[in-house]
């Protein structure tokens, strides 16, 4: 049977039309970025000492993650694209009442 991967890092995104939000869990505040190649680009560079060794998880948001993960994917960083009901529902589980996109991206 194949192991599961090991990351040291979890990376979550909040993707809208314009923007995204990034938090990770070893850091307590998050940053936002543009939603274009220049963003995907700082996004990288603003954490490309961790993201090798992170996976980075992101909402189905009306196809606005999709240039994003493909930047990713040509970067050869692990990506993985989560259902939002089921973040919905997970988040839920945690106590969390809140829609909020800061703590979307940490969830």
């Amino acid at each position: 049977m194949p192991s599961s991967p090991d990351y040291q890092y979890f990376i979550g995104v909040d993707i809208a039309k314009s923007t995204f939000i990034v938090s990770c869990s070893s850091q307590k505040n998050s940053q936002k970025f543009l939603n274009t190649p220049v963003g995907f680009k700082d996004f990288y560079e603003a954490y490309q000492h961790i993201i090798q060794d992170s996976l980075v998880i992101m909402e189905t948001t009306g196809n606005y993650e999709l240039a994003l993960i493909k930047y990713l994917l040509e970067q050869n960083v692990k990506v993985h694209q989560a259902h939002a009901l089921q973040v919905k529902n997970f988040v839920l589980s945690l106590g969390k009442r809140t829609k909020k996109d800061k703590a979307d991206s940490q969830s």
